[in-house]
Formats: C-alpha cells, sequence, structure tokens
C-alpha cells in the first residue's frame, strides 16, 4: 500500500477529478490524502454548479497542516490535476519539490488538465503558464491529452511518432499522452495512449526501469463522460505503485477506462460508471493492443534467468524486435541485476518469498503451478522454510525444517540442491526490486506456450535429455516468436550448461516479455508475502 497525495478538483455528485481518482486509487490498494482545488455541487458540464475555486491560501493552509502532522513524509506519491486558478500552483509546486528533496524515491505526476479536443480551451492561459513553468519541470511523469500536448510544446499530435517528438520537448522523462490517432486500417477504430520514456531517464531515476516507448490501442467510442483522463491518470499511478511494469500498468490503465466508457456509451450515461463497475480496475476486461516502439539502438530489452552449473544462463530477447535476442551466462546474480541492457522486466527461475513455516506442499504460489501444469507437477520444488535455508547440511537444513513446517516435513534433496541459488536471490532483492524482478518457472511459461495445456512429454527421462520433450519445447518457443536460428545457435560447451537450460531460460524470456506487456498470468492473483516483505508468486 502506498500514501499518495491526490490534488486537484472535486465534485459532490459525479466522477471527476478527485471524486474518480480517489476510489480508484484505494480501490487498488492505496491511501489517498484527498486535496481539492475547487469543490462543485458537479461538473459544469451537467449545467451551472454550486461551488467555487479552493483559495490558494485554504490550500497551502492545509498542506501546511498535513506537514507539521508528519503526514505528508510518508508519502510515496504526489498526483496533481486540474487548477481553477494560476495562483493556486505554485504553492503546491514548492511542496512537491520539498517533498522530493526530502523523499529521493517519491513519484510526482502530473496531469496538466487545461482542455481538450472537443472543448479546446476550458481554464486562463495563466494557468497552462504555471503548470508549464512550475510543475512539468518537477513531474517524474505526465499525462496530457493531445490537445493539451500540442499546446504545451506547439507540435501538432497526428500519430505516434509526432507524439512522441512533442513528448521528448515537454520536460519529464516519463509521458503518456492521451488520444492519440493510430495511423493505418485501425485508424476507424482504435484511440491510442502512447507512454514515452526519455533515453536514458532510467539512469536518472536511480536505476529505474529502461522500457522504451509503447502504444496501446483500444476501442473508440464517439462520446465520454467526463473524467476520463482523471481517471486514467489515476490508474497508471495506481498500478505503477503496485509494481507494475510501467507498459502493463499503461495496458491494465486503458483497458480499465475502456471498460467504463463501453458502459457508459452502451447505455448513454452522463457519468462513468465506476462504482457499479469497479472489478474492472483490477481485473478489466476491454482488448488493449500494445505495441512496442523502440528504446533506441540498444534495444527494448527483457530477460529470462535460469541456473546453471556455472552461475546464471540469461536470455536477452527485444521486445520491439529490431535486435536478434542473445544469451550469456553470469556469475551472479547481482551481475544479472545489472545487466548492461538494463532489462525492463527479469524472470528468474528461484523461488522469491520464502516462509518461516512451511506448509504442506509449499507456498500457495507453488500449489497453484502444480495444479496448472499437470504431469510436469513434480519440477516445482517446495521451498524450505527460512530457519532451515542458511544451513549447508543435507541432515541439519531436515531437522530444522522439521521444526518449522505445518505438518512436520523434512526438504528434498531436489530443493537442496539450489539452496546456494535461493540464497543468493533472497540477499539481492528487496521488495522495492519486484517491480523489475519476478519469479517464473519454466513449465508454466511452457503451459501458457502450448493454450495453457500440460506438457506431455518430460525434458528428461531418467536424467537424461529426452528428444521428443527438448523438440516440443522448441517448437513452442518459436511458435511463441523465437527465432529458429536463435534456438538452434545455442552452444553447450562454451556455456557449460545443458540444452534443457537454455530452453528454460528462453521461456522465462517469454514469461518476462508477457509481464511487460501485462499479459502474464500470475498465480495466484492476490498473493501473500514473506516476514521480508517479498510477494511470494510465480508468474507465467
Amino acid at each position: 500500500m502506498a500514501r499518495i497525495l491526490s490534488i486537484q478538483s472535486q465534485v459532490l455528485y459525479g466522477h471527476v477529478g478527485n471524486s474518480a481518482a480517489v476510489f480508484a486509487l484505494e480501490r487498488l490498494g492505496h491511501e489517498v490524502i484527498s486535496v481539492p482545488t475547487t469543490l462543485l455541487s458537479f461538473h459544469p458540464g451537467h449545467g451551472k454548479p454550486s461551488g467555487e475555486a479552493v483559495s490558494a491560501k485554504q490550500i497551502g493552509a492545509w498542506l501546511g497542516s498535513l506537514k507539521k502532522q508528519g503526514v505528508l513524509a510518508k508519502c510515496d506519491a504526489v498526483l496533481t490535476g486540474y487548477f481553477a486558478k494560476a495562483d493556486q500552483i505554485a504553492p503546491v509546486a514548492e511542496v512537491i519539490w520539498e517533498l522530493k528533496k526530502s523523499l529521493p524515491d517519491l513519484i510526482y505526476f502530473c496531469d496538466p488538465v487545461f482542455g481538450d479536443e472537443k472543448t479546446g480551451r476550458f481554464l486562463p492561459r495563466d494557468v497552462e503558464k504555471a503548470i508549464a513553468k512550475h510543475l512539468l519541470p518537477i513531474a517524474d511523469f505526465a499525462a496530457p491529452n493531445r490537445y493539451e500536448m500540442a499546446e504545451l510544446t506547439g507540435k501538432p499530435v497526428r500519430d505516434a511518432d509526432s507524439a512522441s517528438k512533442a513528448a521528448g520537448q515537454l520536460g519529464p522523462g516519463n509521458v503518456f499522452v492521451t488520444s492519440v490517432p493510430i495511423a493505418g486500417q485501425r485508424n476507424e477504430v482504435e484511440l491510442g495512449t502512447l507512454y514515452w520514456q526519455r533515453p536514458g531517464e532510467w539512469q536518472r531515476m536511480g536505476g529505474a526501469q529502461k522500457h522504451g516507448s509503447w502504444l496501446a490501442g483500444a476501442p473508440k467510442h464517439k462520446s465520454a463522460p467526463h473524467g476520463v483522463g482523471d481517471l486514467f491518470a489515476a490508474l497508471a499511478l495506481g498500478h505503477m505503485l503496485n509494481q507494475v511494469p510501467v507498459p502493463a500498468a499503461l495496458r491494465r490503465a486503458t483497458a480499465a477506462v475502456g471498460d467504463f466508457l463501453a458502459t457508459a456509451t452502451s447505455e448513454n450515461l452522463d457519468e462513468l460508471p465506476l462504482v457499479r463497475h469497479q472489478s474492472s480496475f483490477a481485473a478489466p476486461n476491454t482488448h488493449v493492443s500494445l505495441t512496442p516502439l523502440g528504446a533506441g539502438p540498444e534495444g527494448q530489452w527483457v530477460a529470462g534467468v535460469d541456473g546453471c552449473p556455472e552461475g546464471w544462463l540469461v536470455v536477452l530477447k527485444d521486445v520491439a524486435g529490431h535486435m536478434a535476442p542473445r544469451w550469456r551466462v553470469c556469475k551472479t546474480i547481482t551481475e544479472v541485476f545489472s545487466l548492461q541492457e538494463r532489462p525492463a522486466v527479469i524472470a528468474v527461475d528461484a523461488p522469491i518469498g520464502i516462509p518461516n513455516v512451511a506448509a504442506r506442499g509449499g507456498r500457495v504460489c507453488d500449489r497453484a503451478a502444480r495444479a496448472c501444469i499437470g504431469e510436469r507437477r513434480s519440477s516445482v520444488f517446495t521451498p524450505p522454510a527460512r530457519p532451515a535455508l542458511t544451513e549447508n547440511n543435507f541432515h541439519a537444513a531436515c531437522e530444522i525444517n522439521l521444526k518449522h513446517s505445518i505438518p512436520p516435513r523434512k526438504v528434498s534433496k531436489q530443493a537442496f540442491g539450489i539452496f546456494p541459488q535461493i540464497r543468493e536471490v533472497d540477499a539481492a532483492i528487496t521488495p522495492a526490486d519486484q517491480s523489475r524482478i519476478f519469479e517464473c518457472h519454466p513449465e508454466v511459461a511452457f503451459w501458457v506456450m502450448n493454450g495453457e495445456r500440460p506438457l506431455h512429454e518430460p525434458k528428461k527421462l531418467r536424467n537424461a535429455p529426452h528428444p521428443d520433450g527438448l523438440a516440443l519445447r522448441r517448437g513452442l518457443l518459436v511458435s511463441a516468436g523465437f527465432d529458429v536460428r536463435f534456438i538452434a545457435s545455442f552452444d553447450m560447451p562454451r556455456a557449460k550448461a545443458a540444452q534443457d537450460d537454455f530452453l528454460d531460460a528462453c521461456a522465462c524470456a517469454m514469461t518476462a516479455e508477457r509481464i511487460a506487456k501485462g499479459e502474464a498470468i500470475q498465480l495466484p492473483d492476490d498473493p501473500t508475502r514473506d516476514p521480508r516483505g517479498l510477494r511470494m508468486e510465480i508468474w507465467g
């Protein structure tokens, strides 16, 4: 759960500004401090409302009181939207700047609200100028619509390419541009939302994920209730704070907005049906196309990682498809995490999150994975209880595990064999790293590639490679998008790793790509955490 300071408009009736954002963020599990910039009975689009703008003095007094109480010192993010008057903006910017200096990990998400394609400019130009002067220079993320982007940069937004060029002049290193026309045959039925990341931005933000640029396409609607932009900004931020990679957050936010728009359009509603269809916040149904647009000449990478005799076998995949996949062996997991390609998502075949007390069948995610892969269930090892993990002697580990498991059980020899890898990953990862590093399992990945059907051929028989099983997995990888020449290029003697290790790393890379795009399956969908705060989950 994150704490978010949300500063924007509020209405007594309807779902715009904070009246949309707060519920969405809370539904995603976050705590919200809601500060209104204007308080109206309803949106002016419904008629003449009662209410007025909040004075800059009052906003400053509220923020000062919250600061004095110590509430703001625990914020993880700030979201700003509609400002009724220009004089409200500078004092808010000053508070945000002070928070960013004292909280280096704080995310500031600026939604520069002042106009749209349908209405044009609905706020005085001095509001736009104040946003450009005070807020955008300190923002980590911004989410202008097509009209606002063109007004702020003087660059028309006709398609994803022109939106990317304009985003480069806006200021923040991460920009969402909504209502972007999609060129080509889909133009009549789809509207796009662009995510653009400035090259090198991941380095400026302390090694954050290097995502590149992506375009999400969703069904176009002829009309829409007010508050769509406010809702999108809140959902994108909320998912990112839930450690969802940015492209996946883009997909989920776009899909959820699509769900609400579809219902509002079909039922001719004048407000977004947020309460009635709140399940769409976490599990939307609208189909969203997600296209990687590249991250420059260095590629737009994800990585799959599998343990091997020399350390860790890594397969890197450029999700934009501009560069050929590659593999390498790393001696340590920290070397993997700091690869020069800086993959946005790393999927590792190793347990992440170890309970203090082991349950029958292992963690919930272990049991869920076995239920999926059927005949291949024995490939999912049960991790030990955390107290047993420190032991280097098998019999001693068994004795400790007996005391820390319900019902009492020993450690399997297979699980004990990977204790060094489990310890290495456990020591190298923190809960914050789980926005980029995910536990996966190759057989779950192959199950997904096989149409969510268990594979009937094993990789090995009697500890020897099984040609039919290996051929089946090669075919699935090629069907999923790997070049057959790459699959055939693996040099076992040079890597000092087996063919099945390589195929497993490729499968993990496919999972990493699915995670990045928001397509992966999470087992379970509501994971618990271990005593260190690590989510215990398996992705496929």
